[in-house]
This record gives C-alpha cells, sequence and structure tokens, in this order.
C-alpha cells in the first residue's frame, strides 16, 4: 500500500497520520469521449496503479461487472513476470490469497498465450501443482457456490472417464483418493468439455457417486477457447464455452475437504499423477462464489492482468453478447478500483456511439469559389465548400500544402446561432454541431433571460444579448479542463463596453475556472489556477456596433488573448484550472455554482460562432478561424 507520511509536533507531542493513497487509473484507449465509430465491437484499454488492489469494478452502459475482489480466490495470468517473483518453475497466483503454483517436470512457459503468456504441457508429464489453503476450499460441500474458468488451445482427442486428459483437478489425497474427489475439467470422448464432481471415481465404486456433465462444442480445433464451469449450491452446474452456456446439469453430491490442485493433469489411486494434458492453458481463475451468465461473457471479452507489483492492464473488447454485435445506438462505460483500505478511485463517465456510415461524405466547391487555375490580380479571394454528410467526423482544409483541421474530435463545442428548426434548434434551444451534444437552453424560460434572435449575425444569425439578465446555459463538466489545455473562440458586437464595470461574454467560473469578457477598461481572458491570471486588451482599441473575434488560449504554460487573430496579450501561468464541480458554462453573463444568473454582470451586444476545443490552437489556426 502507497501512503503519504505527514508528521507534526506540537509541544512535545508527536502526532503521526498515515493516508492511504487512492488507486490511480487511466483510459488508454478510446483517447476521445464520445468516441464515435461503426464497429460493433469496441475494444477498450485501461491502466491500474495500486500495489494493493482491492476491486477492480468495471461499469458498461449502467451495469456493474467486478473482475477483481475477495470472492476471486486464484488468478494467474501465466507470463513468467519476475517483476512478480515469476521464474521457469513458479507461477504467482496475483488474487488477495497468493495461492502460487510450482510447475513440475519441465512444464513450459510461452509467450504465445490468448493474453501475452502461457503454460505449455507436454501430455507426457508436465502440470502445475497449487497446495490447498483456506481460501481454496471453496468446493468442501454440496452446497458450495464456485466458478472455475480458464482458456485453453489443444488438437490433442480426449477420452474416457478413466482416461481423460485432465485442464484442471482438485481432490483430496487422503488413505482412499477415490472418496475425496471435488471436481475435474477435462477434455472427454468426444473433444468437448468434460465436468466432474463427487465423491469416488473407480470401476470398484458405482456411478452414483459422481455426477459428470459433458459439454456439446468440439474444443480441440487447434484455436483458443474460454472454459468457465459455475455451480450454484445443489440447482445447477453450467459448462460455458467461448461465453456462451454448453451444458448444464446439477448434482448433490458431498465430498471430503480437498488438499491438493493440479493443473494439466489428474491424480491417480495411489497419490500420484495420471491423464496428462497436450497444450496451451491460460488465464485460470477460482471464485468462491457463482458468476452470472452476463459475467462469464465479460469475463470472455476481457482480461485483467498484472504487470509488476504496482500495475495493472484492464482489456475489453465490447460486444452485445457472445454472438452478437452491440446495436447502433450510445453506450456509456466507466471503471472503478479501490485498495484494501477501501480508497476509491474512478475514470470518467464516457461515451461511445455506434453508427452505421457507408456512405463517403459529398464535398464541392460552390460559388463564389474560383476555378481551378484561375489567374487573379486579387490578394484575397473567397473559398466556399458545401458537405453533405450526417455523421461528420472532420473536416481539414489545406492550403499551399498545410492541412487546418476546422471540425474533428477535439472541437468540443460548436455553435453557429442560425435556429435551425433542421435541427432542433428554437427560441428556448441551441444546438451544440460538435458531435458531443453540448446544447444550451436560451435564459431560465422567462422571455426577460433570453436573448433574442436576428438574422444580422457575422454568419447567418447571431443572438443579442440586452445586458439585462439574458444567457445562454450549457450544463456540463465537460469545459473544465484541470490540467489540459484548451482554446475557446467566438464573434461579439457590443453595444457598449464594460466602461469600469464587469461584463462577462462567456464564463465557466464560480470558485475559479475561465472567462472572457470586459473588467476593468479592457477586454480579459481570465484563468484561474489558484490565483486569477489575465491577459488584457484595452476597451480604447475597440469600436461598438463593430464585429471583433477574439480567441482565448491556455497552452499548459501560458495563457493567450487574440483579437481579429493577432495575439494582443500574454501571461505566463503554470499547474491546473481550478473550477466548481457544478458550475455551467455561460454565454452573455457570468456563472455561479448552478446556473448564469450573477450580479450585473451582463454582456449588452451580440455573440455569434462560439467554438472550444480541448487542445491549444495555434497562430496560424487561429488566423484561418478568423478568416
Amino acid at each position: 500500500m502507497r501512503y503519504k507520511f505527514l508528521a507534526a509536533i506540537v509541544g512535545i507531542v508527536l502526532l503521526i497520520f498515515l493516508v492511504s493513497a487512492v488507486p490511480q487509473l487511466l483510459v488508454n484507449s478510446p483517447s476521445s469521449s464520445p468516441f464515435y465509430t461503426t464497429n460493433t465491437s469496441v475494444e477498450l484499454n485501461f491502466s491500474i496503479i495500486e500495489s494493493n488492489l482491492g476491486s477492480l469494478i468495471y461499469n458498461w452502459n449502467g451495469t456493474n461487472f467486478t473482475f477483481y475482489d475477495s470472492s476471486l480466490v486464484l488468478m494467474m495470468n501465466f507470463d513468467n513476470r519476475s517483476g512478480l517473483g515469476e521464474n521457469d518453475t513458479y507461477a504467482i497466483d496475483v488474487s488477495r490469497y497468493g495461492n502460487n503454483g510450482t510447475l513440475i517436470n519441465g512444464t513450459i512457459w510461452n509467450s504465445s498465450g490468448k493474453y501475452n503468456g502461457a503454460l505449455e504441457f507436454d501430455g507426457v508429464d508436465d502440470y502445475m501443482g497449487v497446495v490447498n489453503s483456506e481460501s481454496l476450499n471453496t468446493a468442501n460441500s454440496n452446497s458450495s457456490n464456485y466458478t472455475i474458468s480458464f482458456w485453453t488451445k489443444t488438437t490433442m482427442n480426449g477420452a474416457d472417464i478413466w482416461t481423460q486428459p485432465t485442464f484442471i483437478d482438485f481432490r483430496n489425497t487422503g488413505d482412499d483418493p477415490y472418496e475425496g474427489w471435488v471436481f475435474s475439467i477435462f477434455l472427454n470422448a468426444q473433444n468437448t468439455t468434460g465436468f466432474l464432481t463427487g465423491g469416488a471415481i473407480s470401476p470398484a465404486y458405482p456411478a452414483g457417486y459422481w455426477d459428470i456433465i459433458n459439454g456439446s462444442t468440439i474444443i480441440n480445433d487447434g484455436d483458443w477457447h474460454h472454459i468457465s464451469v459455475v455451480k450454484k449450491n445443489t440447482e445447477s452446474i453450467k459448462i460455458y464455452v467461448d461465453g456462451f452456456e454448453d451444458a448444464t446439469g446439477s448434482s448433490d453430491k458431498n465430498f471430503s475437504t480437498n488438499e491438493l490442485m493440479t493443473i494439466g493433469c489428474r491424480r491417480n489411486d495411489a497419490g500420484g499423477y495420471r491423464d496428462y494434458f497436450n497444450g496451451s492453458i491460460d488465464e485460470v481463475r477460482i471464485w468462491n462464489r457463482s458468476l452470472s451468465a452476463s459475467e462469464i461473457y465479460q469475463q470472455y471479452a476481457s482480461n485483467l492482468n498484472k504487470f509488476n507489483l504496482t500495475q495493472w492492464n484492464f482489456y475489453v473488447n465490447q460486444s452485445k453478447n457472445a454472438t452478437a454485435g452491440l446495436d447502433y445506438g450510445i453506450y456509456t462505460y466507466q471503471t472503478f478500483a479501490t485498495n484494501t483500505s477501501g480508497s476509491l478511485n474512478s475514470t470518467d463517465l464516457r461515451t461511445i456511439k455506434i453508427q452505421s456510415d457507408i456512405i463517403f461524405p459529398l464535398v464541392n466547391f460552390t460559388s463564389p469559389t474560383p476555378q481551378n487555375a484561375t489567374t487573379t490580380s486579387n490578394t484575397s479571394f473567397i473559398v466556399n465548400v458545401s458537405i453533405n454528410e450526417q455523421n461528420l467526423n472532420s473536416v481539414i482544409y489545406n492550403w499551399n500544402g498545410t492541412n487546418f483541421t476546422f471540425y474533428n474530435s477535439s472541437l468540443v463545442l460548436m455553435m453557429n446561432f442560425d435556429n435551425r428548426s433542421e435541427l432542433g434548434e428554437n427560441d428556448t434551444y441551441v444546438i451544440d454541431v460538435s458531435g458531443y451534444e453540448n446544447n444550451g437552453t436560451l435564459g431560465n424560460l422567462s422571455t426577460i433571460t433570453q436573448p433574442t434572435w436576428n438574422s444580422s449575425g457575422k454568419y447567418n444569425g447571431a443572438f443579442e444579448f440586452g445586458g439585462n439578465k439574458s444567457y445562454i446555459k450549457i450544463s456540463n463538466s465537460q469545459f473544465k479542463f484541470g490540467s489540459n489545455p484548451f482554446s475557446v473562440s467566438f464573434w461579439f458586437n457590443a453595444n457598449e463596453f464594460g466602461n469600469g464595470n464587469t461584463k462577462k461574454l462567456i464564463s465557466c467560473t464560480e470558485s475559479g475556472g475561465w472567462s472572457v469578457g470586459f473588467e476593468s477598461s479592457y477586454l480579459q481572458f481570465v484563468f484561474h489556477n489558484g490565483s486569477y491570471m489575465r491577459t488584457f486588451y484595452p476597451e480604447s482599441s475597440l469600436t461598438t456596433n463593430e464585429w471583433y473575434y477574439v480567441t482565448g488560449i491556455w497552452n499548459t504554460t501560458n495563457i493567450l488573448l487574440y483579437v481579429d487573430g493577432i495575439l494582443v496579450d500574454t501571461n505566463s501561468t503554470t499547474g491546473s484550472l481550478t473550477s466548481h464541480a457544478t458550475a455551467p458554462l455561460c454565454i452573455g453573463s457570468e456563472a455561479t455554482s448552478t446556473g448564469c444568473e450573477f450580479s450585473t454582470w451582463y454582456f449588452n451586444g451580440s455573440i455569434d460562432e462560439v467554438r472550444i476545443w480541448n487542445r491549444t490552437l495555434s497562430t496560424a489556426e487561429i488566423y484561418q478561424q478568423y478568416a
């Protein structure tokens, strides 16, 4: 466990505090949210840093799936990680119980497992043994609940119950080893999965001493297969292959406390070993509970791996189920982790949109764009492009060999303010066309708080703010950028400036945050990293009733203010943006903790074409946005 150590001496008293650190979680891919794809399965990758992992929960579309907690009594990745203490003869159990295994008779580790490495058994004398522990006594009565799962790959043929090649065997080695059988998973004579549970198994004992369940899916085809066996007390025993149910049965047998677990063979009646498996086995798990069918699918589609003493990797190849892809629609995902002290951390809640899009975008130059190879004496000209695409992903404009990106996943807010009913806009609602759906509401539904739309914006329409409580509110935490860079831009046309008073054009403030507005007779871009950092442009350099294009940038080391594509001020600042958790984004006013009605800080004039990016725009990009 990682701790922060704090000590304070008061008089002669020494006070010592141990503060548990939280697990660190990182989403490695997808890198953006929302993430748009036409694929009906999605690969997710996470990293966890925690030396004493207590639990890992993966939430898919509102449902939690627990991949690691105290019910997981054995977890072996078989990756031969020296950083964990593994070697050619020793395999580590990375569950909380340390049920480590010994590789016997030259069992080989190879790097071509289902996930990273695997154990390879020769079918002659190779196996791995795990000595019994209290945590592994999960199956010592007919009312036990347990789940066993693993991946396997083989081309060998199975056999009948007396000589079956064995994947995993768990039994007692008392005076009569036949009477001590707990369970055995094997390759049967039909080359499907067999599962035996109960007491004696010998020609000397009647068949009623044990119960056998056989699957129906051939598994010796040389491909990797995920095998799971789930026992729910006396109600049912189910075999799953590759995430779907392959066989079901039940058992009411009693048996003795188990003593030894073997992987790759089973015990014989003299306490020796027999029925060796020829093939590979990877990712063995045992739980002291019964996993549900949906949990089995998630185990089939996912893998948790421990890399060293502190680092874990978690991978999910998410589909609808074992046989079907995801339907078109919007899905959410998130992971949660605790350490053994109970300290909790989580990723943010992310979104994936699965959509069908097989038609290429239609792109055309339209008038007054000059014809190709036109010769002109003009020192500027207009390029006009029309794009027809329902699911736009990116727009890149290349000027003289240089690409300028006008639309992609880094654009987290784009409002044209054109009041397009085709988009769902009206007198109370404005649409974000960035793809993130950060839509806004006009005021609080009372007329005095609603800005007025007019058709005389910088480009098509714009909203006019009367300086008397009118604003647009966007309720989304996506604009609290923390330590990450961002850019904000828009056009404004002021009926009046601040004239010594504060008037906000756009803000995501309240106890910190950022804003652009008029204050102390200056146009200011304000950034709060514990104290207020500002860039300035004098109001005296501006004229009322004229359109200006303003851009604010934070690149993690400086804040910069541009007017009409020209850098007018910069201020060095580091650290992270401090933000109020519930403060909205407000256009035309100052944000509060929950709304946009603060004091008299309301802008009087028009605003058009609001954009926000979760990256830094270059000076050249800012000019292209201005032009």
